[in-house]
C-alpha cells in the first residue's frame, strides 16, 4: 500500500504477497482473505494507473501530421506554411514574393518544461517540440543562405485543432497561430 506511487514495484509486490499468503496462510483463512482482497485491489488500481499513464504518453495524432497547412501567426498576415514533405515557408506578411524564409521541420510529441519535466498533455492541450531548420531567406529581394535552427514548443488545442499556441524556446516569445481554411 505504501508503494502505490511506484506502480510497477507495487504491482509486483502485490502479486508476490498474494502467492505467499496462499502458500503460508492457508490455516488462517481471515488473514488469507484480507491479504488476497488487498492485493487484488492494489493490482487493479495499479493496472488502471499504468494504463492511464500509457494512454497519456501516446500521441493521439501519431499517424497524422498536425501542422500541414497554412497558419496565420501575426497581425500583418504573416503565415507559416507546413508541407507534407516536412518543409516549410514562413512569410512575414501577406506579400508572398518577398520577406520569407524556407527550411525543413520536424516535431515530436511532448515538450520539456522547467526542471526538465516532460509534459505531453493537460486538460486543454497536446504539447509538441518543433525544430525549424531554416535554410534560406529572401529579404528585400535578396536571397540569404542561412543555416539557423530554431526550437519551439507548440500546444494544440484539444477542442479546436485549428488553433496552436507557439512558444520560441530561445526568447520565450509566445504567439497564437490559426489555421487558414
Amino acid at each position: 500500500i505504501f508503494l502505490f506511487n511506484v506502480t510497477y514495484l507495487s504491482t509486483i509486490l502485490a502479486i508476490i504477497s498474494s502467492i505467499l499468503s496462499i502458500i503460508f496462510s492457508r490455516k488462517h483463512i481471515k488473514t488469507l482473505i484480507i491479504t488476497i482482497i488487498i492485493s487484488i485491489l492494489i493490482i487493479i488500481a495499479n493496472t488502471l494507473v499504468i494504463y492511464n499513464n500509457l494512454e497519456k504518453k501516446e500521441d493521439v495524432y501519431k499517424d497524422r501530421n498536425v501542422l500541414i497547412g497554412s497558419w496565420i501567426y501575426n497581425e500583418y498576415g504573416g503565415t507559416y506554411v507546413f508541407k507534407e514533405d516536412f518543409t516549410y515557408i514562413q512569410y512575414s506578411n501577406t506579400t508572398m514574393d518577398d520577406n520569407y524564409c524556407k527550411g525543413n521541420y520536424k516535431y515530436s510529441y511532448g515538450a520539456t518544461g522547467d526542471n526538465d519535466i516532460v509534459i505531453r498533455q493537460d486538460e486543454n492541450y497536446y504539447y509538441y517540440t518543433l525544430t525549424l531548420n531554416e535554410e534560406s531567406c529572401t529579404i528585400m529581394n535578396k536571397e540569404i543562405i542561412d543555416k539557423y535552427t530554431k526550437t519551439m514548443v507548440f500546444s494544440l488545442n484539444k477542442y479546436k485543432d485549428n488553433e496552436i499556441i507557439m512558444m520560441n524556446k530561445e526568447n520565450n516569445n509566445i504567439f497564437q497561430m490559426t489555421k487558414k481554411d
